[in-house]
């Protein structure tokens, strides 16, 4: 009974609770739920507007620019191929033209400066500088990002051949059945590949798709793989392919690990002087309280 009582009156003290609560919202004048709930979603259309509006300025600017973009044949088709691996859709031009204009950003915001301070428009030329640059390595630095990924995947692709080498020696279909078990950038490629092999030779295919990733790793399961289109036992091969990658798999894991020492040594350090302080603002307090008995 005295359990029931508790909890009628836990229900009872949070509708008090509730309808202070929406005395005092009254009384401030402060907006119902509904109200704030649709101002926030008017807010968030017009920012919506805006940044659709700005997205659309800057993609007029790039097409301006990207007009006066003349680039090499020969370099504006392994720029091209460069994109279509790193996953950037856009022209070779179009690319070139957002580098540019992430320079004349920051360089365009130097030019009063050389009028009324001069020595503060070298940092923002060298800021546009490095803009360029970064941005002109994006292809780079994903065609390494998606290589890296590859790679970690290759350990567990070269057992799954291995496994499969036991009643089945066709590569187009181990390559289909067991595309999506990996990473989307392995997955991507594993794809184009098979189409490129339907539609055409398999081993020039699988040649490009070595050439498109440029791994020492995947080179070598493409020579495995390549043996097999041809018709040649590659079982011990796939094997000790498979105890090596093993091996550079732990390697890996080895290296990760060995980072995490010094941080953890940060963070205890951290620690250590936290408690310290903790004890040294204790011990300076119990001094201080109790100074006249001391003196």
């Amino acid at each position: 009974m005295t359990k029931i009582i508790y909890f009628v009156l836990t229900i009872v003290g949070m509708l008090f609770a509730i309808g202070i609560f929406n005395f005092l919202l009254i009384a401030v004048k402060a907006p119902s739920m509904r109200t704030t709930k649709t101002i926030r979603q008017l807010v968030l259309r017009r920012q919506s507007r805006k940044k659709h509006a700005h997205s659309a300025a800057e993609e007029s600017i790039l097409q301006f620019i990207a007009r006066f973009v003349r680039i090499n044949p020969y370099k504006r088709t392994m720029l091209e191929e460069e994109l279509k691996v790193a996953g950037i859709a856009k022209t070779p031009e179009a690319y070139i033209a957002g580098a540019v204009y992430a320079f004349l950003k920051f360089a365009l915001l130097a030019l009063p400066f050389l009028f009324i301070f001069p020595l503060l428009s070298i940092p923002l030329l060298i800021l546009a500088a490095l803009k360029f640059a970064q941005e002109r390595q994006k292809t780079t630095d994903r065609i390494k990002e998606k290589r890296k990924q590859i790679e970690l995947d290759l350990p567990r692709f070269v057992y799954t051949i291995v496994n499969e080498l036991k009643s089945n020696h066709d590569v187009i279909s181990i390559l289909s059945r067991h595309k999506d078990s990996f990473s989307p950038e392995f997955a991507s490629e594993i794809t184009i590949t098979i189409a490129d092999m339907r539609s055409g030779n398999y081993q020039a295919a699988l040649q490009r798709f070595e050439g498109r990733i440029g791994s020492t790793n995947l080179s070598e399961v493409i020579r495995g793989l390549i043996e097999m289109v041809k018709g040649n036992k590659t079982n011990v091969y796939w094997e000790t392919l498979a105890i090596r990658f093993s091996e550079l798999q732990k390697q890996a894991l080895r290296n990760e690990a060995q980072k995490v020492p010094p941080r953890v040594r940060k963070l205890s350090f951290s620690l250590l002087v936290c408690l310290m302080l903790i004890y040294g603002v204790v011990l300076v307090y119990q001094i201080v309280d109790n100074i006249a008995i001391l003196f």
